[in-house]
């Protein structure tokens, strides 16, 4: 590889790194990866690869003629283990510290203990739920298979958006460690992202989509503003899960 396209490798090699649980060819130097913020460019391509691996799985189980409730459970089976359930574990954390603690040193609290609690176990549910039904309302194989692509893409979008928009709660922790995106990086995730998107879907659907993704960063943003005072890597993994669900939900209704 050209030496001037190896931190551009790197940044995407750091990026699945951190966002996965899939073996990557590592060119970086062992326990090292590329500078956190440097990647922030490469997040939607992290999701355009899960959201694959999930229409890949759901185009199998529908082959194999499993039906598309199987299917649509299978796919996301399927991006949760890609992900090690980093982003679900943060839903779950956050909804708890937000439903449960009373002061923001209380959601903070609660955000740094792993345990699950009631209401993230709900969240966790509902989550599922939600998605799962989404795809069983698209009513092909190939919009299901796109949806999953524009989902992940979107959603991974919304991590940058929060991490560039919002200040870090707390001064330790990965959300602090990943910084925040320059300018440039900003809007090459962008344009990876809603370029992707604009690709391939008709106009109806790529505006309510992109729309759906920025309704979910402004309403997480927004309530981690006003209970902790910005984000945390929990935070992160909630938008990244509320995106999802808007954005194939709306899918499920343009497409239908």
């Amino acid at each position: 590889m050209h030496e001037g396209f190896k931190p551009y490798k790197d940044d995407v090699v750091s990026a699945f790194m951190l966002l996965t649980r899939l073996p990557v060819p590592n060119s970086l130097k062992p326990g090292a990866l590329a500078p956190h913020a440097r990647s922030l460019w490469a997040y939607p391509l992290v999701g355009l690869f899960v959201g694959w691996m999930g229409g890949f799985t759901y185009f199998i189980a529908i082959l194999l003629g499993l039906g598309s409730w199987i299917a649509a459970i299978l796919a996301l089976v399927l991006a949760t283990l890609a992900t090690g359930a980093l982003h679900e574990d943060g839903f779950a954390d956050t909804v708890d510290a937000f439903g449960g603690g009373k002061d923001k040193e209380a959601k903070i609290s609660i955000l740094r203990d792993s345990r699950i609690g009631t209401y993230g176990g709900i969240a966790l549910v509902l989550s599922f739920a939600l998605r799962s039904s989404a795809l069983v309302e698209i009513t092909t194989v190939y919009r299901v298979f796109i949806s999953l692509i524009v989902a992940g893409l979107l959603s991974r979008w919304v991590i940058v958006l929060l991490l560039r928009f919002l200040p870090a709660a707390k001064d330790d922790g990965l959300g602090a460690i990943v910084g925040s995106p320059s300018d440039g990086r900003l809007m090459a995730a962008s344009i990876i992202a809603i370029g992707g998107s604009f690709v391939l879907l008709d106009i109806l659907g790529f505006t309510c989509a992109v729309a759906a993704a920025l309704t979910a960063g402004i309403a997480i943003g927004y309530q981690a503003h006003r209970q902790i005072g910005g984000y945390t890597g929990d935070v992160l993994g909630a938008g990244q899960q509320i995106a999802e669900i808007f954005v194939l939900i709306t899918l499920a209704g343009t497409f239908s």
